[in-house]
């Protein structure tokens, strides 16, 4: 059976204690119905599983899985073995969606390991099949059209197209979900189209795109959900903005941009890793909406931790992006953007340029 992967899949391994957070702390972890049917006939003298289960989740003990040992090891894999595992646990940081009936794998950047594999590739992300079945649970299944392939191979190839910066790539397909009327389908002229003339006419104006995210990051403050690693990243973005603006540029001149345009694969490896793991984009526009609300987001956190720091580095990078991941992928204040923008009438070009564009187009 033939599985679509991208190339950082298979290269993948675990690190286990070495890994700089583990996938066992910072949220609640479900136990499937299987799982739970084989705890049920695990002897206490064997290990107290009931000792550390609260109805259908583990149990936490300051934000970490009850099961997790001091050298932040699984003590039910130690124990009775890789079977016992749920499945949440088994398969993260990997996930299985399908469409029209086949496997498409990947990963999450919440993982650290994952998150250098993806970033730190200056090839950028190559999308293949391959002759075997990946094993798992699929977790989401799509049926295609015409439209639905066209649409995605659009956003993919955008995103990848190095002729433009990847602030102007993700402003081509601004413009396109905001006409979706006029350019559907036009996907593939859209492809071999250059845009340059036109975003060269485009302003930035980084104060703001600074107010925007920082009114973004205030609707989905949540402390209960946010753990250490991303706690401490937060606190040392928000030590060094402080209430200026003008920080944000200053870092974005200074430390930001200079990096980034040495290692501009970076941002464009987040972004086909995102678009890839979300399919669909062809019904509307709130998944390139999401996915645009992320990437500014994520900018702002770079670009904060620059400044505190001086510098940017690829450990900062990761230090920054996997964190940031773990806290919000999974984020149910999601909707709640969705919602607050769509009342405030947020869904025009002009917005998507402020909060995407920070440089002007040579």
């Amino acid at each position: 059976m033939r599985t679509l992967i991208p190339d950082y899949y298979e290269k993948f391994k675990c690190i286990g204690s070495e890994c700089e957070d583990t996938c066992c702390a910072g949220w609640g972890i479900q136990i499937d119905q299987q799982t739970m049917n084989k705890y049920k006939h695990v002897p206490r003298h064997k290990l107290d599983l009931k000792s550390g289960i609260d109805a259908t989740k583990f149990k936490m003990n300051q934000g970490s899985c009850h099961f997790l040992t001091s050298e932040k090891l699984c003590q039910i894999q130690l124990t009775l073995g890789e079977t016992y595992l749920t499945k949440t646990c088994d398969q993260y940081p990997r996930k299985l969606n399908a469409v029209d009936g086949v496997k498409e794998a990947s990963a999450t950047l919440s993982c650290p390991e994952v998150a250098r594999l993806v970033l730190f590739n200056p090839d950028g992300i190559e999308i293949k099949y391959v002759e075997n079945d990946s094993g798992g649970s699929v977790e989401s299944r799509f049926s295609s059209d015409d439209h639905f392939n066209a649409v995605r191979d659009l956003v993919l190839g955008i995103l990848q197209d190095r002729r433009y910066t990847i602030d102007d790539r993700m402003v081509i397909l601004a413009m396109y979900f905001n006409d979706l009327d006029n350019y559907r389908g036009l996907e593939q002229a859209l492809l071999s189209e250059d845009f340059r003339g036109v975003l060269r006419d485009l302003n930035v104006n980084l104060n703001s795109q600074f107010q925007i995210v920082k009114s973004i990051l205030h609707i989905l403050k949540d402390e209960s959900k946010e753990a250490p690693r991303y706690k401490s990243c937060l606190s040392a973005v928000e030590r060094y903005y402080g209430d200026s603006d003008a920080r944000y540029k200053e870092s974005y001149d200074q430390y930001y941009q200079p990096f980034m345009e040495q290692n501009e694969f970076i941002m464009e490896n987040f972004l086909v890793n995102y678009a890839y793991r979300a399919v669909d984009f062809s019904k509307s526009i709130e998944p390139f909406f999401l996915m645009s609300v992320f990437y500014a987001m994520l900018k702002y956190h770079l670009i904060g931790m620059a400044g505190a720091n001086e510098r940017l580095s690829n450990e900062l990078v990761i230090d920054t992006v996997q964190p940031f991941m773990k806290r919000f992928e999974h984020h149910p204040g999601t909707s709640m953007i969705i919602a607050f923008f769509e009342k405030n009438g947020f869904f025009c070009l002009s917005d998507f340029i402020v909060l995407l564009k920070t440089q002007i187009t040579d």
